[in-house]
């Protein structure tokens, strides 16, 4: 079975309580929102994103990485080959198929299907 490319890490996620507080501080360091739904709100930094999101209840609490790949089933049927625990997949923030990941020491991945011509993951390909 192939294993799915990751195509690029689309942002860093940071959790939290006060997404409007949060995101004046990375504003007075100078980043700008481009993307602001609310409890998400998004900022380039180069060709990455900060991603500021509202804390779910019952989700995990700290920064996350969210990745980009070519083929979510592939990816899907690798894990479960490989014995290996996803949350999902499920509908994303991003409007594509997501699943969230565990790796051994407890950091919490968010893995997208990659689709270049939906308008929220198009900006990483500018």
């Amino acid at each position: 079975m192939a294993v799915s490319e990751v195509v690029r890490v689309a942002d860093i996620c940071l959790m939290s309580r006060d997404v409007e507080k949060r995101t004046r501080f990375y504003e007075d360091l100078g980043l700008s929102v481009t993307l602001d739904q609310g409890g998400l709100k998004c900022l380039p930094l180069g060709d990455k994103e900060l991603a500021i999101h509202r804390e779910v209840s019952g989700e995990p609490v700290g920064p996350g990485i969210s990745l980009l790949v070519d083929d979510l089933e592939s990816l899907i049927g690798n894990l479960k080959s490989k014995g290996i625990k996803f949350n999902g997949p499920s509908e994303s923030h991003m409007g594509t198929s997501a699943i969230k990941v565990e790796d051994p020491e407890g950091f919490w991945l968010e893995i997208h299907q990659l689709k270049r011509e939906n308008p929220q993951q198009a900006r990483f390909f500018k």
